[in-house]
């Protein structure tokens, strides 16, 4: 009965935590799209310039890391789980 009580406002964190999520995601994905832009230019510029470096210059550049998706096919059998997830990388 308590819990039912406390719905809407877990719902409202809830909305909050995805749209926070979302526009993180956004975030990471344009500077994701930017970092392998000036990799690209840099690496022009290495075989302009001459540099030996060109060889070892994939070498240096990050693993891509996975995004977070919003999809979710059962919003009520992992909003707990979204919300806990949420509040362990806060």
């Amino acid at each position: 009965m308590n819990e039912k009580a406390h719905q809407p406002a877990y719902q409202a964190a809830i909305e909050t935590a995805q749209a926070e999520l979302r526009e993180i995601a956004e975030t990471l994905n344009r500077l994701r799209s930017r970092q392998e832009t000036i990799f690209a230019a840099a690496e022009a510029l290495r075989l302009v310039v001459g540099s030996p470096e060109v060889a070892s210059a994939d070498s240096r550049r990050p693993a891509a890391k996975p995004v977070y998706t919003m999809g979710n096919p059962n919003p009520q059998a992992t909003k707990m789980a979204e919300v806990e997830r949420v509040a362990a990388t806060a």
